[in-house]
This record gives C-alpha cells, structure tokens and sequence, in this order.
C-alpha cells in the first residue's frame, strides 16, 4: 500500500513538473509574439504606414508579399503574427533574399490558399509554406522554374485540394501527369482564371 502511494505521489510531482514546463513554453511563446508584433509596427511605422492593433489581427486574413518592392521582403519574418492569415501571395520574389530564419517560422501560420507567380522559390522552400499546419484547398504556382519533381511528394500529399494550378514550372511532363492523375479536373489548365 505504501509503494502504491508513493507511486501516485510521484506521478503527482511528474504531473506538475510537466505542466510547468508546458506553461513556461507558452509564455515565451506569447512573449515572442509581443516582441515580434512591436517590430511589425516598428517597420510599419519607419516605411510610412499606421501601427495596427492586436484586434486588428482578426480581420488581416490575406497578405501579398512582392518582390517588385525591396521592403516587402521584410514581411516574411512577421508572418507569425498574423494567426488568422489563411491566403499568402508571393509575387516577383527572389528566395535567396529571404533568411532561412525568417522562413523557419512558417509553422506557425495555418493557410489555406498558397498563391506563387514569378518567384524564383525551391522545392524545399515551398516544403515550408506547405506544412502540417496548413489546411490547403487553393494552390497556385506560375512562372517557378525552380519548382521540380521533387515537390511532387508535398503536392500529391495535399488532401483537402479544391484547385491546384501549376503552369510553367520545372515538373516534368511525367510528374504533370502524376498530378493530373491525382486531382483529376482539380488540376487547372493555363488560361484557367483563378478561383472559377
């Protein structure tokens, strides 16, 4: 009876250790998130624009990313704390311009629609816009040379897929079929209008 109670005790101790450790990591996550949204409204502020407000995350759903201006490359490092971004355009963009920091906080954001044109962006790279955070329906990739069959893993795996554009990569014609096989009409053609 004794070794039973002091069985119960230490699951107790365990118990509470483990839970102290889960509340310490969310506080610094939390923490984080308030440091790294100051720096959003601290760049937001040194390129002209007004600071937002945490409410007005809530309604901050879609971003576009371009390439065309310097200082939008910036906006990768604070993807995280847009929690309610569901649609990312990533436009005339060169990868090699972006950290792999910035680009490793990507698992914190859930999307559910992916748009690609003109970028210059690698297998690996999409491998972290398309990960098990995400919910995708919408994936639209034009002009991405660097996109090969090696994506073709990540693509087939998507599951809850409504649309899927390729054009204009470097996947294969065999690797095109794979993905016609496995999405059917889902899979647009060139000249399909996005979203119809």
């Amino acid at each position: 009876m004794k070794l039973f109670l002091k069985l119960i005790l230490l699951n107790f101790i365990a118990l509470g250790l483990v839970l102290s450790s889960c509340k310490k990591e969310i506080n610094a996550n939390s923490e984080d998130g308030d440091i790294l949204f100051q720096e959003l409204n601290n760049y937001y502020v040194s390129v002209g624009y007004n600071p937002i407000k945490k409410d007005d995350l809530i309604d901050m759903t879609h971003i576009t990313i371009d390439g065309e201006s310097k200082r939008d490359y910036k906006m990768f490092k604070f993807l995280p704390v847009f929690y309610k971004l569901s649609s990312l355009s990533l436009k005339n963009l060169k990868f090699s311009h972006v950290s792999s920091n910035e680009l490793g906080n990507l698992e914190k954001i859930s999307l559910g629609e992916l748009i690609i044109e003109n970028c210059d962006i690698k297998d690996d790279q999409l491998g972290l816009f398309i990960n098990k955070a995400n919910k995708i329906f919408r994936v639209a990739i034009f002009n991405a040379p660097n996109i090969t069959d090696e994506s073709l893993k990540l693509l087939l795996g998507l599951k809850e897929i409504d649309e899927i554009y390729v054009v204009n990569t470097g996947i294969s014609q065999e690797g095109m079929w794979k993905l016609n096989s496995k999405f059917g009409e889902k899979l647009r053609e060139p000249g399909h209008v996005l979203g119809e």
